[in-house]
């Protein structure tokens, strides 16, 4: 839901293309994160300031929340212009949200990412409330099983967040596991005595790497979720290459691909013994003798 003539928000995104002009001809814009027939907008209309220029329609507010319950869909981002600079009409959208489709799960652009730049901030919003739903049952399981023991979730920047917190933004923990690693390798690279250095990740699916320097990975505003930009604080990894369960298979015209499927951890590579049936990139280590023998077994 956005402001009135700004429908087409999401379609028009940035010029940019990846890679320079060199392969504009060739370049075709990702699918959308929202098809523009589920893109829906109210008047109302604020300036930079957060002064407002047109008030609120919430009668058409009401409309708009109708055609969604109408709809089934119960997944819902919210991001009108210049809510960073006053965030009533966004806050109001969301109160009569719940009044008119009680069951939809909604974030709001003032709350997940109070910035200038509305296409970003509206992709960032919309990822939030995507992962929204499966996160929260993700963590609900979690604190089930766990029963009075608290615990916490790691976010993209290195900080962590309360499992309730993370329900509320779930945003936060894009990239979060790899950030973990970055950390991790950053203290022991500090204790080491080392305070810059590159850290390198090989994990299940991707390897990722990271720039140490004064003893802290590097942090960036200019992250991505596949093809979708994510403004959220995050560390500054970039995926190089394949990780070590990533299956190994030859395409029709008879090439070796690495990826990106992968194997997991059960069953997992060949060498793992639990099943595996694919070749992974762990089983070419250990074929070329890549793996110390006191970690084989």
């Amino acid at each position: 839901i956005t402001t009135e003539g700004f429908e087409f928000l999401l379609e028009i995104a940035r010029q940019s293309v990846p890679d320079g002009y060199g392969n504009s001809y060739f370049w075709v814009k990702p699918p959308r994160i929202v098809p523009a027939d589920l893109v829906k907008t109210v008047r109302g209309r604020l300036d930079h300031t957060g002064a407002e220029l047109r008030p609120f329609d919430e009668d058409q507010a009401r409309e708009v929340a109708r055609w969604f319950r109408a709809k089934g869909i119960n997944t819902i981002g919210v991001c009108f212009l210049h809510s960073y600079a006053n965030p009533a009409h966004e806050l109001r959208m969301r109160e009569i949200l719940a009044e008119e489709h009680p069951q939809a799960v909604v974030s709001i652009s003032c709350e997940v990412l109070r910035e200038y730049r509305e296409y970003e901030r509206a992709m960032t919003t919309l990822i939030d409330a995507a992962v929204k739903p499966q996160v929260a049952r993700y963590v609900a399981t979690i604190k089930e099983r766990l029963g009075d023991t608290p615990f916490y979730i790691m976010k993209s920047n290195g900080g962590v967040l309360s499992a309730d917190e993370v329900t509320k933004q779930p945003i936060t923990t894009v990239l979060s596991g790899p950030a973990a690693g970055a950390l991790g390798a950053a203290l022991v690279a500090r204790t080491a005595g080392f305070d810059r250095v590159l850290t390198l990740d090989g994990g299940g699916t991707s390897t990722d790497v990271c720039v140490v320097q004064n003893g802290e990975p590097t942090l960036t505003t200019e992250g991505a979720v596949g093809d979708y930009p994510s403004k959220i604080p995050m560390i500054d990894l970039v995926t190089v290459g394949a990780g070590g369960g990533s299956v190994a298979w030859l395409s029709r015209e008879g090439t070796l691909k690495v990826g990106p499927r992968s194997a997991g951890a059960d069953p997992g590579p060949l060498c793992y013994g639990r099943g595996g049936t694919e070749p992974t990139v762990t089983d070419a280590h250990v074929l070329l003798g890549r793996i110390p023998p006191h970690l084989l077994g």
